[in-house]
């Protein structure tokens, strides 16, 4: 596939991906502009759509510590999440350790909750260009999940309504088609200063 995609970024703690091709200042559009503060310039990527069978790593950027507890580096206590750009969402890979089950050998709910909202929130990034937060999160757990083992955790936005975005997104053990956790959630761009 040899489309080009449009993805907006801003400057300052800049999200971009790996592989991003030429990038000028332009205004944000106006159902992201809305959200995010104006007052600094922002910058214009365009670059090759993934295909169907091509993953990107996403990478965030900034010149802040990278201290978030799902994907910041530079938290040691954290979960330190690695987020890939698919042709229909996000993918992470993740296996979970002991020390955050809850039942013995199984993953604690609330992470089970983080892991999905980190991919959500990733998608809106990696498909729309715009960070963003979660102003709601229903999440479904379908059967226990096991710690310790490979796990596959995805997500797709399903809509676009004014700076908000509607995703959903699910946890399977690695290899294995049935969804053992799934989520809905409405995500909101995300004011950068």
């Amino acid at each position: 596939m040899n489309s080009v995609t449009v993805r907006w970024f801003i400057n300052r703690g800049t999200w971009t991906s790996i592989h991003e091709g030429r990038s000028w200042d332009t205004p944000l559009p106006p159902s992201v502009a809305s959200a995010v503060e104006l007052s600094a310039r922002r910058r214009l990527t365009i670059q090759q759509d993934v295909t169907s069978n091509e993953r990107r790593e996403i990478v965030f950027e900034s010149e802040r510590p990278r201290t978030c507890f799902g994907c910041g580096p530079d938290n040691p206590s954290g979960l330190g999440l690695r987020f890939f750009e698919t042709a229909t969402g996000v993918e992470v890979e993740y296996a979970v350790g002991e020390h955050l089950g809850g039942a013995p050998g199984i993953v604690h709910g609330g992470i089970q909750a983080t892991l999905l909202d980190e991919a959500l929130c990733m998608t809106a990034y990696a498909k729309e260009g715009a960070p963003a937060v979660t102003g709601e999160l229903t999440v479904r757990y379908v059967s226990p999940l096991p710690t310790q083992t490979p796990l596959l955790i995805r997500g797709r936005i399903t809509e676009r309504r004014g700076n908000s975005f509607f995703a959903e997104g699910e946890i399977l053990v690695a290899g294995r088609p049935d969804v053992v956790t799934r989520a809905q959630a409405r995500l909101f761009a995300a004011a950068v200063d």
